[in-house]
């Protein structure tokens, strides 16, 4: 089961993070100039396979997207092949903004 969190929780992590939060923005290209969570890695989901050897090393991975339907698909994929733990960002970048925090751009 693919664990999830929302970006309430989320953004509290961000903002009191005692180690790094390693996000990934699993959207294409032309979404992520649109503007993007801070301190984000882009990969997005059609890369990601191939370069999951970039995010080996790293603890706890959190994906988003538009939405979190990608987001679900690129946690799922870690968590198939054992690699670092994975978690869903609920709703993505559209609850992201939909609760007033701000994109990077």
């Amino acid at each position: 089961m693919i664990q999830t969190i929302d970006v309430f929780d989320l953004k509290k992590k961000l903002d009191h993070a005692t180690e790094k939060i390693v996000l990934i923005d699993v959207r294409t290209h032309g979404e992520r100039e649109e503007g993007y969570i801070s301190n984000s890695i882009h990969i997005p989901l059609n890369e990601l396979y191939e370069r999951m050897s970039e995010l080996s090393s790293f603890g706890t991975l959190y994906f988003y997207c538009k939405v979190g339907g990608r987001s679900h698909m690129a946690a799922q994929l870690f968590e198939e092949d054992d690699l670092p733990e994975s978690i869903n960002v609920i709703g993505g970048v559209a609850a992201w903004t939909l609760a007033g925090y701000p994109l990077s751009t």
